[in-house]
C-alpha cells in the first residue's frame, strides 16, 4: 500500500509563525515539537516554507501582553497561543489571525462568536470542556486515592488574569469540593517569583492536599511544588501531565500534545487564502488520568486498584 504524501505547502513566501507560550517549555519541548510534528505533516520545512517567532512568559503571566505585542510588531503572519494567551494576543491586534493551541469556553471568553462560526480573526482547538463537571472529576479522584483528605489548597491564578465569567471559579470549586466533605482555599500564582510566599500560605493555612492548576508558573517550578509537597505529605491532583512526572500523585488532563499537533491545519488553512472566522473551531474531548505510584508509596498511599485500572499512564 502507498501511503499518501502530505500535500505541498504554497510556495514561493516564507512564512513567519509567531508561538506564544506563558511557561518556557521552548524547543524539544513536547509542545513545541507537537507543532513542529503538525507542520511537517502538512509538508512545512522549517527555515524553507515558515520561521518561527518563539515568545515565553517563562511563567510570568504579566509578561503575556507585551510579548504579544511584540509578534504584532514585527508582524508576524499568524500567532499560535493557548489561554491566557489567547486574550494577551487578542488584546494586541484584530487582523493578524490567531490560532488557539488549546482554550476551553472560548464563546464564554469571548474569543469567538460561535464554534461553527467563530468570527473575527480567532479560531483554533478547544476543550469540549464542562468545568463544574471537571472539578467535581478532579476532586472526586484525589479524594478516592486519597480518603483522609479534608482541606485542600488550590494553586491557581489570580482573578486579574480571568475573564469576566471566569470570576464564579472559585464558587463552582466551592460547590463541588462541599459534597464531598472538602474544604477548599484559594492561593494565587501568577508569576514564578511568587512561589515562596504561595507555599508558605499553604503551610499556614494548613492544607493537607494540594490541587496544582496548568498555568504557566505552576509548570516552570513544577519540580519544588512536588518536592514541597511530599515533603509537607499533601497529596496533589494537577491540571497537566507534567505535574505528576514531577511527583503529583494525580493528574486529570486533556491531550494537549495532540490538540498542538492538530493546531497548524488551521495556519496551513489561513495561509491557502481562509479566514480564520470562517473556520469552525475544533472540539477534543479525550482526557487522560495520570497516576504517580513512587508519589503514593513515599506518601504512604496505596492508590485502589479501581482508580488504577482507569488510569491511561502510571508512573512506577
Amino acid at each position: 500500500m502507498t501511503l499518501a504524501q502530505p500535500a505541498a505547502p504554497p510556495s514561493g513566501r516564507l512564512w513567519r509563525v509567531g508561538i506564544l507560550f506563558q511557561a518556557d517549555t521552548g524547543r524539544g519541548g513536547p509542545y513545541f515539537e507537537a507543532i513542529l510534528q503538525g507542520f511537517r505533516d502538512l509538508g512545512y520545512v522549517e527555515g524553507r516554507d515558515l520561521t518561527i517567532e518563539l515568545r515565553s512568559a517563562a511563567g510570568d503571566l504579566t509578561r503575556l501582553a507585551r510579548l504579544a505585542q511584540e509578534l504584532v510588531r514585527l508582524p508576524v503572519d499568524v500567532i499560535m497561543t493557548p489561554n491566557p494567551g489567547i486574550n494577551a494576543a487578542m488584546a494586541a491586534t484584530t487582523i493578524i489571525p490567531i490560532v488557539m493551541l488549546s482554550s476551553s469556553d472560548p464563546v464564554g471568553r469571548r474569543q469567538v462568536q460561535t464554534i461553527a462560526r467563530p468570527g473575527g480573526n480567532v479560531t483554533g482547538m478547544t476543550v469540549a470542556f464542562d468545568f463544574d463537571r471537571w472539578v467535581a472529576k478532579q476532586l472526586h479522584l484525589l479524594k478516592e486515592a486519597s480518603p483522609k483528605v479534608s482541606r485542600v489548597g488550590i494553586l491557581t491564578t489570580s482573578s486579574a488574569f480571568r475573564e469576566p465569567r471566569e470570576r464564579d471559579v472559585h464558587e463552582t470549586v466551592r460547590v463541588a469540593a462541599g459534597r464531598l466533605a472538602l474544604t477548599v482555599f484559594f492561593v494565587p500564582l501568577d508569576a514564578v517569583a511568587q512561589l515562596d510566599t504561595a507555599l508558605a500560605t499553604i503551610t499556614r493555612k494548613r492544607a493537607d492536599a494540594l490541587w496544582v492548576d496548568g498555568t504557566g508558573p505552576n509548570i516552570l517550578r513544577r519540580h519544588e511544588i512536588g518536592e514541597f509537597a511530599l515533603r509537607h505529605r499533601l497529596p496533589s491532583i494537577a491540571g497537566v501531565s507534567e505535574m505528576a512526572e514531577a511527583g503529583s500523585l494525580l493528574a486529570y488532563v486533556p491531550d494537549y500534545v495532540d490538540m498542538f499537533r492538530r493546531a497548524p491545519s488551521y495556519v496551513d488553512r489561513i495561509f491557502k487564502g481562509a479566514k480564520p472566522g470562517d473556520l469552525p473551531v475544533q472540539q477534543v474531548d479525550h482526557w487522560s488520568l495520570v497516576a504517580n505510584l513512587k508519589t503514593a508509596k513515599a506518601l504512604g498511599l496505596t492508590i485502589p486498584p479501581s482508580l488504577l485500572q482507569r488510569a491511561d499512564q502510571v508512573i512506577e
